[in-house]
């Protein structure tokens, strides 16, 4: 999982997955728009 996109998230959901991976993904992209967003400003 080098990408760091949205997409994985989504791949995340197909497969059978454990809730800590869920968090884990969740968390990545929060931090993927948290950065994003400090970087329009």
């Amino acid at each position: 999982m080098a990408e760091k996109s949205p997409y994985v998230l989504v791949s995340v959901f197909k497969e059978d997955a454990k809730a800590q991976d869920v968090a884990a993904a969740a968390g990545t992209i929060a931090t993927i728009i948290d950065a994003g967003m400090q970087k329009e400003i």
